[in-house]
């Protein structure tokens, strides 16, 4: 939800050697049905046999205020067997997003976006600790992707300390995808694409880091509604495919996942809070296939 803001307000472009600060686009929301369940982040899932689960919607930053949840969630996770989060955080993981970050040949960014805008971007990488020469090597999409985060956060991001606490545990933990499948998401942009995004995310740096603050201050009041309305409104049509794919493909992908873990019970799931909304969202989904799904908090 982080990168949405961002992403989706970014045009097309074909040629990025020269940097152009156009003004951030407002919008409407674009139309994902109606949202039934407008508030709340903590769900209680019942099949039909009567087997229950949790779910979670999560943000992915490390925010106390995020973090709170885990104490009115903590009930429900400890007496669940299984833990399920979208992709497990394990070392394996973090390296090969971490690879797939970076140029495996002599690419490099300076030369793929032009001056203006290479220095405007590293300029806000430094407050990730990444100097010039790093960024150099890195991807559109990664330094996107890094720019999108709050600077200077520290600790665990929640769906991080929830791994954490259900291998402490001793939970089965499960992933409903997979690195390569996330990154793909990205790859597949094509660069003119990728270098739109990161143009628009540097030039506007310190408003989507403001938004950010907005999006944790309605994650925090279990505003489902009003988080998700707040995270799509930029959305324009030159960006809905990028949308579908990132949010409405992959609710199919994990629904049909989370199907056989939902019938077995005792499962905790987290997953991002904007994967639950909307007619296409994992709650009505799931309501539509025969589940039960109430409110805890």
């Amino acid at each position: 939800m982080l990168l949405l803001v961002a992403l989706l307000t970014a045009s097309p472009a074909h040629e990025a050697r020269a940097l152009e600060c156009a003004p951030l686009a407002g919008g409407a929301a674009p139309d994902i049905g109606a949202i039934v369940h407008r508030r709340g982040l903590l769900w209680r899932i019942t099949a039909p046999d009567g087997a229950e689960s949790t779910l979670l919607g999560t943000m992915h930053v490390a925010d106390p205020r995020v973090n709170a949840v885990r104490d009115a969630a903590r009930p429900r996770f400890d007496a669940a067997d299984t833990f399920v989060m979208e992709v497990i955080l394990d070392g394996e993981t973090i390296a090969a997003l971490q690879r797939a970050m970076f140029y495996a040949g002599d690419a490099n960014l300076r030369e793929t976006l032009g001056e203006a805008l290479f220095e405007r971007a590293a300029a806000a990488m430094r407050a990730y600790g990444l100097g010039p020469e790093i960024v150099a090597r890195m991807k559109p999409w990664a330094v996107f992707l890094t720019l999108s985060q709050p600077a200077g956060q520290s600790g665990a991001a929640l769906d991080l300390a929830l791994m954490l606490d259900a291998q402490a545990a001793g939970k089965s933990v499960i992933g409903l995808e997979t690195v390569a499948e996330q990154i793909g998401l990205f790859e597949t942009l094509e660069e003119h694409e990728q270098i739109a995004f990161l143009r628009e995310m540097a030039c506007h740096h310190e408003v989507f880091q403001a938004e950010i603050e907005d999006m944790v201050e309605r994650y925090a009041a279990r505003d489902l509604a009003g988080l998700t309305e707040l995270s799509l409104r930029h959305v324009a049509a030159h960006n809905q495919a990028f949308v579908d794919a990132l949010l409405w493909q992959r609710n199919e992908r994990m629904l049909e996942r989370l199907v056989p873990v939902i019938d077995a019970g005792d499962a905790f799931i987290a997953v991002g809070a904007l994967h639950l909304p909307g007619t296409r969202g994992l709650l009505q989904s799931l309501e539509r296939d025969g589940y039960t799904v109430e409110m805890i908090y």
